[in-house]
């Protein structure tokens, strides 16, 4: 018999790609399960941005981002026989460009030679007169695409491992695109959260917890030139509200800071004005 020996490093690396393996998805890379829209609604159909994101978010995910060239090629490689123009990526464009799962920037592969406006980005799954394949290309958010989510791989239950829920962060004093989660802050201070979308769209808050004792929550948007606030505090299930603008702001209000006992969890994402 051949013993066969690795080395420390190698071992450690082989640990984690057999805890990585996660053998409810059929597509893989690098720690990353991806699963094509027709997985997720039995069809080949295609949907909206906020409509898709909403179904990657119900699937533990996002729409998919992407952070290397083997990361690229990977995601065409699997529409490569579908016979599909584009793909839409998890990426918002303003000013500049936000990948959805607010993971880091940091791989680009938009061709801007391409003279296309809008506020969504695609990569391009053939040759075609304006882009090539694998490049992205900025396009309107309107109609519907094919999409693509991705979420963490690995099932923690195959190694016995007991699966640790870590809580989001709060995210007090920050702005959030799109569509997203925020919390009351896990020391007490009065925070802030300001919540936008793309223009044309609202915002749709679902509060999933909301116990706010000693102080309260407002909600705060301009509205044809005035100033629209809803106030809310105590116990309250289920507690929703849709915005009248694409932009507005969450106040929470803390009246007795040393002896702080409220607790919110809310989830908010992006909806057209007839949603």
């Amino acid at each position: 018999m051949m013993t066969i020996f690795f080395s420390p490093p190698l071992l450690e690396t082989l640990l984690t790609m057999i805890s990585e393996l996660d053998y409810d998805c059929a597509l893989n890379f690098n720690g990353s399960c991806y699963i094509p829209s027709e997985e997720l609604i039995n069809s080949t159909q295609s949907l909206g941005l906020d409509s898709a994101q909403k179904i990657c978010q119900e699937n533990d995910g996002n729409l998919i981002s992407i952070h290397s060239a083997n990361e690229n090629r990977f995601v065409l490689n699997y529409y490569k026989s579908l016979g599909l123009d584009s793909v839409l990526l998890g990426a918002v464009v303003t000013k500049h460009f936000f990948w959805m799962d607010d993971s880091h920037w940091d791989f680009s592969n938009i061709d801007h030679t391409n003279d296309e406006y809008g506020t969504c980005l695609k990569m391009a799954l053939q040759n075609n007169k304006t882009v090539s394949k694998g490049s992205w290309y900025i396009t309107p958010c309107d109609g519907s695409h094919y999409f693509m989510c991705k979420r963490p791989a690995g099932n923690s239950d195959l190694i016995h491992v007991p699966k640790v829920v870590k809580a989001p962060p709060s995210q007090c004093n920050k702005v959030l695109l799109m569509s997203g989660t925020f919390s009351s802050p896990t020391y007490p201070e009065n925070c802030m959260y300001t919540l936008k979308t793309l223009d044309g769209q609202q915002i749709r808050i679902t509060f999933q917890k909301f116990y706010v004792a000693n102080g309260y929550i407002q909600i705060v948007e301009d509205y044809q030139g005035a100033e629209v606030k809803q106030k809310f505090s105590g116990t309250n299930k289920n507690l929703r509200y849709k915005s009248l603008t694409n932009e507005l702001k969450v106040l929470f209000i803390t009246e007795d800071l040393e002896n702080m006992n409220s607790e919110f969890v809310a989830k908010f994402f992006s909806v057209f004005e007839t949603e």
